[in-house]
């Protein structure tokens, strides 16, 4: 059995430093593609070390690589850095090599960050399923570039059946951000009782009852949403500290609570002076596995030069 089989057997059963070091001992004695790329993948994967990952894919991309692994994962690591435009120029290589729906996401989202909303739109889509959230960001970027007919008809595709369907609370902030406030109300008292509640979408819920003069009802949400905060307040209050709950833990949730509060009765005030809260988005990168030879994935070993 090949020193890479054997590091991929390990590590499927968990075994984490003889994994380690089989793959490491598999880069010292062949310095080729297949090594250098699963040490990195692994060094990434599980110590997040993205400067000895890098070091290693710089190698590996020397050697000529043919496969769009290294390129895959180099533009992955630099898209959850922040590096917009190395995270672009290496997911369009790996997208020459082999399109993958998460070179795709990743591509999308480093184009968005560098506000360019055509593009993002277009490779979200590229890395959509139904009702998920590379379909959802796409509909977001249409919202940007002043799409908001077409995003509309994006988002009347989501189902809560989907198995990635965004969620209620999610579907429902879009809505608004595209102005259909009814639907956005109807979202929003859907996922009602299955969000944790927060200032963040709470009061995009009451501007969206606000903007349609239910003013009642945006008041009873503003009510209701401190209440249940108030109970949540008094329980942590009564809660005994321990070495896993420490008094700084529990300062800071009373804390974080009592900003929520004020966060709730300052709403109001806000949109009577024309104010609306912003909607909460960042588009998320997608992690892979680049392993040659991983026995979860069935990846095959690297058969390049």
């Amino acid at each position: 059995m090949t020193l890479n089989k054997q590091a991929n057997e390990a590590y499927v059963n968990y075994e984490y430093e003889k994994a380690l070091a089989l793959f490491q001992e598999a880069a010292r004695k062949f310095r080729d593609v297949q090594s250098m790329n699963n040490l990195a993948c692994f060094i990434w994967a599980e110590e997040e070390d993205a400067e000895q990952a890098l070091d290693l894919l710089e190698e590996t991309m020397g050697l000529g690589a043919a496969s769009h692994f290294p390129y895959s994962l180099m533009g992955e690591i630099y898209t959850k850095q922040g590096q917009w435009s190395k995270a672009n120029e290496l997911l369009l290589k790996a997208l020459t090599i082999e399109p993958t729906k998460a070179a795709y996401q990743n591509l999308a989202v480093a184009n968005y960050q560098l506000g360019y909303m055509e593009e993002a739109a277009a490779y979200f889509l590229l890395a959509a399923d139904q009702s998920d959230f590379s379909l959802y960001s796409h509909a977001k970027c249409l919202i940007e570039i002043g799409k908001k007919a077409e995003a509309i008809k994006v988002l009347d595709t989501f189902s809560e059946v989907d198995e990635e369907f965004v969620g209620a609370v999610d579907l429902a902030d879009l809505y608004l951000e595209a102005g259909e406030k009814e639907l956005a109300v109807l979202w929003f008292e859907k996922g009602w009782d299955h969000y944790y509640r927060e200032p963040s979408w709470i009061n995009r819920y009451v501007s969206a009852l606000f903007k349609l003069e239910r003013r009642r009802d945006a008041q009873e949400i503003i009510r209701k949403a401190i209440a249940l905060n108030t109970v949540d307040l008094e329980e942590i209050k009564g809660q005994e500290v321990d070495e896993d709950w420490t008094i700084s833990d529990k300062q800071e949730a009373i804390e974080e609570h009592l900003q929520k509060e004020k966060e709730y009765r300052e709403v109001w005030n806000l949109l009577l002076s024309g104010h609306v809260p912003e909607m909460d988005f960042e588009p998320s990168y997608k992690s892979a596995c680049y392993l040659f030879g991983c026995l979860r994935h069935n990846h095959e070993e690297y058969h390049g030069k």
